[in-house]
């Protein structure tokens, strides 16, 4: 309302002694031979030695973005005049295309968002459980074919660490044996066991240094990634054929 009824903004020059006839909000600075107040015609005074309009509808338009707490006071952000266009020609441009993504009108984004917010959460759900069960399949069938062995190997050509785990994790659930499971892609191997008898952490190291690679862990769980693939092969087969685990 202060824009648009363009108040005038004047400016007072006046010695100290008489800055007591204006109702300032807020304290003027001291040592000062002169002062100068800034006054929107009757509705406001404020000491300020910076640069003003003429009187408040040039401003055009304003738009408060948020406020927070600072040295015991509160700190507005805002824009002012053309860019407070500019930033309302971005947002709806943003939700322009936001709106034909989810195919929902631009007054409803918020409640077309969190429907696809609940729909992904359901669908990270079920392919969690899903995750599970090709898991516990495919350790069944390691078990199965290594059930002879100390060291379950199993080296996967096209997954992530984090899903070679889950098979990692469902034998170290089945099987006393030891487990190494390695990323070819990521070039990184863990080494498993669920024997609380047990620290691979000295042996493991020893190789992983020998094989010019990086990681660490605890008694049971080792990580290690190396930076070539003859490297993660030497990791593997020293621990195949390290006494520690036979």
């Amino acid at each position: 309302d202060l824009i648009r009824e363009d108040y005038q903004i004047i400016t007072h020059l006046c010695p100290p002694e008489d800055v007591i006839a204006f109702p300032l909000r807020k304290k003027p600075p001291e040592g000062e031979e002169q002062l100068r107040i800034v006054e929107i015609d009757g509705y406001d005074y404020s000491p300020c030695a910076g640069l003003h309009l003429p009187s408040t509808g040039p401003i055009g338009s304003l738009a408060i973005l948020g406020a927070d707490k600072y040295k015991g006071m509160t700190r507005l952000s805002f824009i002012a005049g053309q860019r407070v266009i500019h930033e309302y020609r971005m947002l709806r441009d943003s939700a322009g295309q936001a709106s034909r993504i989810l195919k929902v009108p631009q007054n409803e984004l918020s409640d077309g968002v969190a429907a696809l917010v609940e729909k992904m959460n359901l669908q990270e759900k079920k392919l969690l459980i899903l995750k599970e069960k090709v898991a516990n399949f495919e350790a069944a069938r390691i078990l199965q074919d290594q059930r002879h062995s100390k060291v379950l190997v199993s080296m996967f050509a096209d997954r992530s660490l984090d899903d070679v785990l889950w098979v990692g994790r469902a034998l170290q659930k089945a099987t006393t044996q030891y487990i190494l499971v390695a990323s070819v892609p990521e070039l990184k191997a863990v080494l498993l066991s669920n024997r609380t008898d047990v620290d691979v952490r000295p042996v493991c190291k020893a190789l992983l240094s020998s094989c010019g690679g990086t990681g660490g862990g605890g008694p049971t769980y080792f990580e290690g990634a190396f930076t070539s693939r003859d490297d993660l092969n030497r990791f593997v087969q020293g621990v195949e054929n390290h006494e520690y685990f036979n």
